[in-house]
């Protein structure tokens, strides 16, 4: 499991004229990522940290300290696919990603 942490504003629209939500107001957000799969039988691990920190490292690049309502559709829904570079893994790692 790798967490990572980053700054992002929001507001609510829709909450009635007045609430303090309603105004741009920021949080700290943690996420973490569980990676599973097959321990590699050449390096002894499932995953390199530094290979995973290269993918995950332009999301979190591009979420914090932005706005995440005004990013496009497309980076709000992105998906990224691992390919270790070199890995003797029977199977690729599955990664699960939460942000809360």
């Amino acid at each position: 499991m790798k967490d990572f942490r980053f700054e992002a504003a929001h507001w609510l629209p829709n909450v009635p004229e007045g609430h303090k939500c309603r105004r741009m107001h920021g949080h700290s957000f943690r996420g973490e990522v569980a990676v599973r799969g097959d321990v590699d039988p050449k390096t002894g691990w499932l995953i390199d940290f530094a290979d995973l920190k290269r993918v995950i490292d332009p999301i979190v690049h591009e979420l914090d300290h932005y706005l995440p309502q005004t990013t496009s559709p497309a980076s709000r829904t992105r998906h990224r696919k691992w390919s270790p570079s070199g890995s003797g893994t029977a199977s690729p790692p599955r990664c699960r990603c939460s942000i809360a």
